[in-house]
C-alpha cells in the first residue's frame, strides 16, 4: 500500500510523487463500490433465487457452488455467501435482489446462492419461508466430528480462534450464551454464534 510522507506526499515503490494521490483499493472495497454504482441501482431488473444452498459449513458447499456454476442453465449470485437471511436481514429485499443476474439473462435458467451459515442460524428457516416459500433447499451434510474439526482449523487459519480444539469445544456454551436471544434483532451480527459454534 502507499505511505504518506510527513509532507503529505505519497510514496510508491520508494518514489515520492508530489501532488498525485494514488488510491489502492482492496478487492472487497472495489466490489462494494461496484455494488453501489451498478448493482443496487438496477435491482428492480434482477431475478430472485430459485434455490438456496444452506450448508453445512465445511461440508463441501464451496465445491458444489463452483461445480453448478459451470452448468449453462444455472446462474448464481455475484458472490458466494450473500448471507441475507442470517447477517443482513435488516437490508431491504431489493438489496438482496441486487446480488443476482438480470431477469432477461435468466431465460431458460435457474438462479441461486450459497450461504452455509444458513443451516445454523435459528431464525433463517422462518425468514426463508416467509419471503421465498417456493424456493428449493439444497443441504450438504458431513460426518459431524470431521466437520467440527475442519471448521475449527478453518477458524484458526482465519485468525479468529486462539484456543486449542479441546478448549474451544469446552468453552462453546459460555462463548455463545445469550446469542439466540440477541439474534432476534436483525441488526445483531452473531459473530460468536457463527464462528464459535462447533457442535
Amino acid at each position: 500500500s502507499d505511505v504518506v510522507s510527513p509532507k503529505g506526499r505519497r510514496r510508491y515503490n520508494g518514489k515520492v510523487m508530489p501532488g498525485k494521490k494514488i488510491l489502492f483499493l482492496s478487492e472487497r472495497r472495489r466490489k462494494k463500490i461496484w455494488f453501489g454504482l451498478f448493482r443496487y441501482p438496477t435491482r428492480k431488473r434482477r431475478g430472485e433465487p430459485d434455490f438456496l444452498i444452506v450448508g453445512a459449513e465445511k461440508a463441501g458447499t464451496t465445491s458444489l457452488h463452483d461445480y453448478i456454476n459451470q452448468h449453462p442453465q444455472v446462474a448464481l449470485g455475484h458472490r458466494k455467501e450473500v448471507q441475507y437471511f442470517s447477517r443482513y436481514f435488516y437490508h431491504s429485499w431489493d438489496w438482496y435482489r441486487a446480488h443476482f443476474p438480470f431477469r432477461r439473462s435468466l431465460r431458460g435458467k435457474i438462479c441461486g446462492e450459497a450461504s452455509p451459515y444458513y443451516i445454523f442460524h435459528p431464525l433463517v428457516a422462518e425468514r426463508i419461508h416467509s419471503t421465498l416459500p417456493a424456493v428449493k433447499i439444497i443441504m450438504l451434510l458431513r460426518e459431524p466430528l470431521t466437520r467440527t474439526v475442519s471448521q475449527y482449523y478453518h477458524e484458526v487459519a482465519k485468525g479468529r480462534e486462539k484456543l486449542s480444539l479441546e478448549q474451544a469445544l469446552a468453552a462453546e456454551a459460555e462463548r455463545t450464551a445469550g446469542e439466540s436471544e440477541r439474534m432476534t434483532s436483525p441488526l445483531y451480527l452473531p459473530f460468536r454464534h457463527e464462528h464459535f459454534s462447533y457442535v
